[in-house]
């Protein structure tokens, strides 16, 4: 299952949102004002970048 990580009333994120309801994708949702992102993760994230 996606995780997606964003600002849950950003518009991107509801079109985002809308697009995947209406196409019966599940995902896990991470709103950073509710749930930051830790240190670790950033790492993780910084890690996939290539260079």
């Amino acid at each position: 299952m996606p995780t997606i990580h964003g600002i849950k009333n950003c518009d991107t994120m509801q079109k985002a949102f809308k697009w995947l309801d209406a196409n019966k994708k599940t995902y896990t949702f991470y709103d950073y004002k509710i749930t930051p992102p830790t240190e670790n993760m950033i790492k993780v994230w910084l890690k996939q970048i290539p260079i």
